[in-house]
């Protein structure tokens, strides 16, 4: 396995805030007006949260869970825990009392921080559990903090022991708590911003967070990435429908200049650049310098799309919450991206496929990693993690490597049927729909079928320009382009196919409604 570049991950939280201790490190929406955190201001904040916490006897207990929405308030708690050694184990604030029930039970916080957003059934649930809470106000005025900060941190951050545990119902739909070590996801932030040399970059990144900081795309991606090179955060409410209408005066007005996006994002996007006018697409071009997009598959063709509109490479990286970054595009191999790449495989990862018995054809990828996760906790405490004899994590993606190095996705094992006495990838079908002109979205699923055994069919969202008669076009080019046994069973047209907060369709639901 190759090492990381120890240099790349040594430095803590402490240098980068003394570093950078005059320049923004978080913008952040109020009503109206933008408020402005330098470096400086934020470590104090940190400090007098850490102060607040301890006075919560957290030095004893050692698990909190917070129901906090997208803010600096979350940012610096989040913070707070980590240099204290304290467990952090967050969920969204629209959270439902019944999942909240769920996630308490399976991780048993010592104490929960609220946010005045929470619904009333949750705080009904908090005052029957007998877990201690407290609710703070998010209006950035941390009023709630102490003045005092005796509290010396060194912000440590990549040898911190606190964990992170993070909600994930994986393909199931079962809910299970994954544990991650907070100072390994610190040494993976650095070792990927070395990789692709923003560590070394003169001008300062500014990204704009609009993913949930409940999950990793929010909290590790636009947060930990960010600012462990001492770049700035406009940190925002989570993504939705109104974003687009005020997405690129928000890049011209607060010189965004960095973006992380998700498939479901830049779809949105593409659909909105027809409105743009020449000189908006020309100050867009001007603008943004670095564009890195993940968490769920996307085609080339949209890949491309996005490059033309912002005149920028979009650098495509894949990994787990497990894992973290297993591989990425970087500007120099672009050109030997192809449908499905995901760029060359980091240099801290160690990779094997494994053919399937089932089907040699296909392979599974597995991964040993430096920034593998703890493991799965179950409702005992129990944390168990899977390994091959060799050490490596079994990903459930099938992949293999082209002859030029990039890996390429061929799906999830689940995503592999077997028709009758043919094996079907419902990626592929998947990636033949997505390049018709008037699908927005697709989903393939795998059913049960009477006489084949198993089957698939096909969810699409049409594009709002799509000609009524889209469906029979589109069913029509679908079967003309697929061999007869790998067509699906049904097309179905869908509104919207039902998502996680990071993007990734929830195919177990479009099963669950047959």
């Amino acid at each position: 396995m190759n090492s990381v570049n120890k240099n790349a991950i040594s430095v803590g939280l402490k240098e980068v805030f003394d570093k950078n201790a005059k320049e923004t490190a978080f913008l952040a929406n109020k009503d109206i007006a933008i408020n402005i955190f330098s470096y400086s201001q934020v470590e104090q904040l940190i400090k007098q949260s850490a102060v607040w916490l301890t006075n919560k006897n957290l030095a004893e207990k050692r698990r909190v869970l917070t129901l906090l929405p997208n803010s600096v308030e979350t940012m610096v708690i989040s913070l707070s825990l980590f240099c204290l050694g304290v467990d952090l184990s967050p969920l969204p604030c629209t959270t439902t009392a019944s999942e909240l029930k769920n996630w308490a039970e399976m991780t048993q916080p010592d104490f929960c921080i609220v946010s005045d957003l929470l619904d009333d059934a949750c705080r009904e649930y908090l005052r029957n559990s007998g877990i201690a809470w407290h609710q703070i106000s998010t209006d950035q005025s941390f009023d709630w903090l102490p003045k005092k900060t005796e509290k010396n941190l060194d912000f440590p951050m990549g040898s911190v022991d606190s964990q992170l545990l993070l909600a994930t119902s994986g393909t199931t739909g079962e809910p299970k708590a994954m544990v991650i070590n907070v100072g390994r996801l610190w040494k993976s932030a650095k070792a990927f911003t070395h990789f692709h040399q923003l560590d070394e970059k003169a001008e300062r990144l500014r990204f704009w967070n609009y993913l949930p900081m409940s999950y990793l795309g929010g909290l590790f991606n636009l947060g930990l990435i960010p600012l462990s090179i001492g770049g700035s955060i406009l940190i925002d409410e989570t993504f939705s429908g109104a974003t687009f209408l005020k997405f690129w005066n928000t890049i011209e007005t607060q010189n965004i200049n960095a973006l992380w996006l998700v498939p479901t994002i830049s779809r949105g996007i593409l659909s909105f650049a027809n409105r743009l006018s020449q000189e908006q697409l020309e100050k867009l071009k001007n603008n943004i310098k670095n564009i890195f997009i993940g968490t769920a598959p996307i085609l080339l063709s949209e890949k491309e799309k996005i490059e033309k509109l912002f005149g920028t490479p979009c650098l495509e990286n894949f990994g787990l919450s497990e894992t973290t970054f297993i591989s990425s595009e970087q500007l120099e191999n672009v050109h030997a991206r192809s449908e499905s790449s995901v760029g060359s495989v980091m240099p801290s990862v160690s990779i094997k496929l494994k053919p399937l018995a089932s089907d040699p054809d296909f392979q599974e990828l597995y991964v040993k990693t430096p920034f593998l996760f703890e493991g799965y906790i179950d409702r005992s405490g129990k944390v168990s993690l899977m390994l091959d004899e060799e050490g490596y994590f079994p990903t459930g993606d099938l992949a293999h490597l082209d002859d030029r190095g990039q890996l390429i996705l061929d799906g999830r094992i689940k995503d592999v049927i077997k028709k009758g006495g043919y094996f079907m990838s419902l990626k592929e079908l998947e990636r033949i729909a997505g390049n018709h002109e008037s699908i927005l979205e697709v989903a393939a699923v795998g059913v049960p079928h009477d006489f084949y055994g198993e089957s698939a069919e096909l969810h699409i969202v049409l594009k709002e320009t799509a000609p009524e008669n889209s469906l029979a076009l589109f069913t029509k080019w679908f079967h003309e382009n697929l061999t007869k046994h790998k067509w699906p069973e049904k097309i179905l047209l869908c509104k919207t196919l039902p998502k996680t907060a990071s993007g990734k369709v929830r195919k177990h639901l479009l099963v669950e409604k047959k």
